[in-house]
């Protein structure tokens, strides 16, 4: 009896389709074993770099405490990072977010060890505007720590947001997370309308003295 070519050949590609999928499957499964140790040795290493910088907060926080024993209030911003930069822009900003989420939960913790109550205020444009006066700040791209006002001169720019974020929760704790960009930044925009009027109003009084007195 004559093998049948055609049976002959539908047995071939059956066992190379089976030899094709027996490596696919391999593949698959050395992909998902290397998945699994490199998923583990993430972890192991991101578990480090907390437990590092879980120290270093802790200690640094500690020491604030200890020199200012007088606080009874600290305020942080609301870092809020979604939808507000590039992919790789984000990427970092969800890093030092991380990195700031983890400060501020220490900070919490050792607060709330001595009672010390900690809030939030939406960060929005704290570091564009001079803490004293409300105008445009600009920033010195060699030394970006330092923030320089027409009318104040040179100042440390974190200092300076940190008193802008204080004015925030006093004067304006309507202001949440959610509160558009936009609406923060007027708020600090009027600010800076008041100081001028309030200048201009006290120059004027200053000169109806000075010509009440030559009179």
């Amino acid at each position: 009896m004559l093998n049948d070519p055609q049976s002959k050949h539908s047995e071939d590609e059956k066992k190379k389709l089976e030899d094709q999928i027996y490596a696919l499957r391999r593949k698959a499964k050395r992909i998902e074993e290397n998945n699994r140790r490199g998923n583990k040795r993430f972890r192991r290493q991101s578990q480090r770099i907390q437990d590092h910088l879980k120290t270093i907060t802790n200690e640094e926080i500690a020491l604030v405490l200890k020199a200012d024993s007088d606080i009874g209030h600290i305020i942080m911003e609301n870092l809020d990072i979604r939808g507000q930069a590039s992919t790789w822009s984000k990427l970092n900003r969800r890093l030092s977010g991380w990195i700031y989420g983890l400060l501020q939960e220490r900070v919490e913790y050792k607060a709330g060890l001595k009672s010390i109550k900690t809030s939030y205020v939406n960060q929005a444009y704290s570091s564009q505007y001079c803490h004293i006066c409300g105008s445009k700040i600009q920033r010195d791209k060699s030394h970006y720590e330092n923030a320089r006002c027409k009318l104040h001169g040179q100042f440390n720019a974190d200092i300076n947001a940190a008193h802008n974020l204080v004015w925030m929760y006093e004067n304006h704790p309507e202001v949440t997370k959610w509160t558009p960009r936009k609406t923060v930044q007027q708020f600090y925009e009027k600010r800076s309308e008041c100081y001028n009027q309030t200048v201009c109003s006290l120059i004027a009084s200053l000169k109806g003295l000075s010509s009440a007195k030559s009179a």
